[in-house]
């Protein structure tokens, strides 16, 4: 398909940093629209094109794409669980894992034919397959147009903390209500603590509460939040502006005594000082 081509040339076209915004020359050459990355210190970004290539309003992973997501998240984990559940050593190193798509999981359900013939992977194969990772922290999704905030909990193991999963965190759209964006940030609490903080703040855009009369950028911005909230047909629905908890929040996640290890060493050669805790509400992801 040349589209898919065309969006990656773009990207890399663009003359705005950082270059091909996640995409690279490699994409072009073997005709993928999925990535990672690895710049923020400690994290591995996977960022999931799914998209079904024939058509409609849900998702799914194809099998190159599955295979290569399998490889991504061995290389950023010192160990995990095989097929069978047996750990795995692989000698890599740890680094917390987000996991980026505009489908999220309650909406990758698309098993239609592949037109390629690939066999497509769906929410349940995906979340089954992070769970035998335990450095994937977060999935950060669009699509559904509202803000949601959800654990997906690790399923007990006899052997070890029942403890553990990872967030799933929908996001808003910015062109419908409620008009916002999010900041997420990775916390590193005290050194005796056994968890990760993943700090989620809402960010309204700075148009006042009512437009003027005058036709300028901030009354325009005022009068687009004033439409949007009056929309009766927007996709996140009434409620897409969410709860307190799916806004403003701290998203606590157990982590591994080695992934904490390597995160404060790549913030130590960083030279980026962590952020202490704060107060607020916490929310800990655990079993129930």
């Amino acid at each position: 398909m040349a589209f898919p081509a065309e969006y990656v040339r773009a990207h890399l076209d663009s003359p705005t940093e950082q270059r091909g915004h996640g995409f690279t020359e490699q994409n072009l050459i073997e005709g993928t629209t999925y990535y990672s990355y690895d710049a923020v210190p400690g994290v591995r970004m996977i960022v999931l094109d799914s998209t079904h290539p024939a058509g409609h309003v849900t998702g799914s992973i194809g099998a190159r794409q599955w295979d290569w997501l399998v490889d991504q998240l061995i290389a950023a984990h010192s160990s995990y669980r095989g097929e069978d559940g047996a750990i795995v050593r692989t000698g890599n190193r740890d680094r917390a894992v987000i996991i980026a798509s505009h489908h999220g999981l309650g909406m990758l359900t698309n098993s239609t034919l592949d037109p390629d013939g690939e066999t497509r992977y769906l929410a349940a194969d995906l979340e089954a397959l992070l769970h035998r990772f335990g450095n994937v922290v977060l999935w950060i999704a669009g699509q559904e147009h509202r803000n949601e905030v959800t654990p997906r909990r690790r399923p007990p193991d006899p052997q070890e903390d029942p403890a553990g999963g990872f967030w799933h965190v929908l996001t808003s759209g910015l062109c419908e209500w409620p008009c916002q964006t999010g900041l997420l940030e990775l916390v590193l609490p005290q050194q005796d603590s056994s968890h990760l903080i993943i700090r989620s703040t809402m960010i309204d855009h700075s148009a006042p509460e009512r437009p003027g009369q005058a036709l300028e950028l901030l009354n325009l911005a005022s009068l687009h939040r004033e439409l949007s909230f009056n929309e009766p047909t927007r996709v996140g629905g009434p409620h897409s502006a969410g709860t307190p908890a799916d806004r403003t929040v701290d998203l606590i996640v157990p982590v591994s005594p080695a992934l904490l290890a390597s995160l404060r060493g790549a913030m130590a050669r960083s030279e980026r000082p962590s952020t202490g805790d704060r107060d607020g509400n916490a929310v800990v992801l655990g079993p129930n």
